[in-house]
């Protein structure tokens, strides 16, 4: 008997109802908040995400399914929406449009990791993105928006953790900082931690060894290195977010946010968070840098 490839899940008749709720809740709240809904393609040209996660980064050296067309073109099957839809901004010209251009996609996305509860192969994710403005208002709005949608959809109990890598100003400074504390503490590092080092010294954080991430505690804070800018806008982003959601805001100056709040909603399906505020800038020789903002969820059938 042929079977569904390992990491995927079927959505049932019985299911449908709370697969629908969870949907058409995130569609209206985001219509509500004025974000239009957007599609892309299943695949995209494999450059394009490694030039936005980063060549060394582990979506794109374990995650990503690629492959080649029968023109030879290398092809990805997207691991998250919003390097599509910073590209979709890009090539149709949505820069000249009034700004932040508002958007939001319900799409599946694939990434080949050990499958396991709240993380498959194959998942739906929410991508909400505000893109044209730097105004730590429009991070507030976002957050706001999820915590909206996480309440209508049952959820209780969760915890925020609010977060800054800086710009490109003051974040070499703390990148210096940081790699030498590293060069400092080589013999804490394990093979995993020097591998993502080599690629950038900020991908360190991610490593899953327990014991690095312990030793990892001791080293030099984003937060003591941000320039007044950067701290002015996260201060106002933190005092905004900190009145207009329920949720407990973490400390501002932890480089790397805690576990991703993950919350078991009513019925059969579960709403992960994957990320509560990014910042892309998609540019190219038509388009400007522009900055922005999204958060990325996830809606798998139990």
């Amino acid at each position: 008997m042929i079977e569904r490839p390992r990491g995927t899940h079927d959505v049932l008749p019985d299911e449908q109802p709370m697969w629908r709720f969870v949907t058409s809740t995130a569609e209206e709240l985001s219509a509500t908040y004025g974000y239009r809904p957007i599609q892309t393609p299943v695949f995209e040209d494999t450059e394009l995400f490694q030039r936005t996660s980063g060549q060394g980064s582990d979506v794109v050296q374990k995650e990503m399914y690629t492959f080649a067309d029968r023109s030879g073109r290398s092809l990805t099957l997207r691991p998250e929406a919003t390097a599509p839809i910073a590209r979709a901004y890009v090539e149709h010209g949505m820069h000249r449009l009034p700004q932040p251009v508002k958007l939001y996609t319900i799409a599946s996305c694939y990434r080949y990791a050990a499958p396991q509860r709240g993380r498959y192969r194959e998942h739906f994710q929410l991508s909400v993105e505000a893109i044209g403005s730097d105004d730590p208002l429009i991070d507030a709005e976002i957050i706001q928006l999820y915590d909206e949608l996480l309440r209508r959809l049952g959820v209780t109990e969760f915890h925020l953790d609010l977060n800054s890598i800086g710009d490109r100003n003051c974040r070499p400074a703390y990148v210096e900082q940081l790699t030498k504390w590293l060069d400092e503490h080589d013999d804490v590092l394990d093979d995993e931690a020097r591998q993502k080092r080599a690629t950038s010294p900020l991908r360190v954080f991610d490593v899953d060894n327990p014991r690095v991430r312990e030793a990892l505690q001791s080293a030099p804070k984003i937060g003591e290195s941000l320039c007044d800018a950067c701290r002015d806008r996260s201060s106002r982003r933190s005092s905004v977010a900190s009145t207009t959601t329920r949720a407990r805001r973490g400390s501002s100056s932890a480089l790397k946010p805690g576990p991703s709040p993950r919350s078991r909603a009513a019925g059969a399906t579960t709403i992960s968070s994957r990320r509560s505020a990014a910042r892309r800038r998609p540019e190219s020789a038509s388009a400007p840098a522009s900055s922005g903002c999204c958060w990325r969820s996830k809606a798998e059938s139990r």
